[in-house]
């Protein structure tokens, strides 16, 4: 049977390696969470700008008829 001393080393290093884990996979986690905040951001001003072009498409064809 292992030691007292042998057993709280073994789970110490499963501690903090897991504890390691989880904040390397919170960490990628945000960044991917800012990386796609940013592409919503860009999407919206784009549909903005799409949405206004086709605005003033729609007005040009009602003064016409």
């Amino acid at each position: 049977m292992m030691d007292k001393e042998r057993l709280e080393n073994i789970y110490k290093n499963h501690v903090v390696n897991e504890h390691a884990k989880r904040t390397e996979w919170m960490k990628l986690k945000t960044e991917h969470v800012k990386k796609l905040e940013v592409e919503i951001e860009k999407l919206m001003k784009q549909k903005a700008v799409l949405q206004d072009q086709l605005d003033k498409y729609i007005d040009k064809e009602m003064e016409r008829r």
